[in-house]
């Protein structure tokens, strides 16, 4: 099943949005949502490995199981590598305990598969609208102009070049992840990169970009 739908899913269609769906959810009940997918414009690339398929492809949406603690723990190191994918989190959970569990952890959204059809659908449909217009298709000629950001957007530039976590640089800046990963995205998609190894690589050039700052540490 999951060879006949990667053969389905193989080659991209000009201007559509790619999306690495991890294969352990493809079944019966979640096939569906690939056509629905479809529907919306967007390009599914069903693998095992969700993380090398961003790396490679620079899928700005992820479809990742959120089923158990451990799914979940998973979906936080994907969200904290690539603080600029649109993590959708897959659940069948009829107490809303995964549900929470998965945006806690950096789900931007969360597609119940108890839910009815036309709201699953309407989750897809959010999630590909938080995908940047500039992520259908990588842009031309080279890195985007450079833009100077203010003291607030430095200071978390900074936090990223370092070795803290998503979860640790909230706590820093006093807001919650997921408020965290609001104003991540549009950083990431102005800068042209999608995780923290490409956002270093970027500011170690001649950006506009002030040299780091040290934050003072709380006493």
């Amino acid at each position: 099943m999951i060879e006949q739908l990667q053969r389905e899913t193989a080659g991209t269609p000009p201007g559509a949005l790619l999306a690495a769906v991890a294969a352990t959810l493809c079944g019966d009940l979640f096939n569906p949502h690939l056509r629905w997918l479809a529907d919306l414009g967007v390009h599914c690339v069903v693998t095992g490995d969700v993380a090398g398929a961003i790396a490679r492809d620079g899928c700005p949406l992820a479809l990742v199981p959120a089923f158990t603690d451990m799914h979940s723990q998973r979906l936080a190191r994907l969200a904290d590598d690539h603080p600029a994918l649109a993590i959708v989190g897959v659940v069948s959970d009829l107490s809303g305990h995964y549900t929470h569990r998965a945006i806690q952890h950096g789900a931007c959204s969360v597609l119940n598969l108890l839910l009815p059809e036309h709201t699953r659908v309407s989750v897809l449909r959010a999630a590909v609208n938080l995908c940047p217009a500039s992520a259908i298709a990588p842009p031309a000629g080279g890195p985007p102009a450079a833009r100077v950001f203010d003291p607030r957007d430095q200071k978390l530039l900074t936090l990223l070049r370092g070795s803290a976590t998503i979860a640790e640089i909230a706590d820093q800046l006093y807001c919650s992840q997921r408020s965290l990963y609001r104003r991540l995205r549009p950083l990431y998609a102005a800068l042209g990169v999608t995780s923290r190894q490409e956002l270093r690589a970027v500011m170690s050039r001649r950006w506009a970009i002030p040299p780091p700052v040290v934050l003072d540490s709380p006493e």
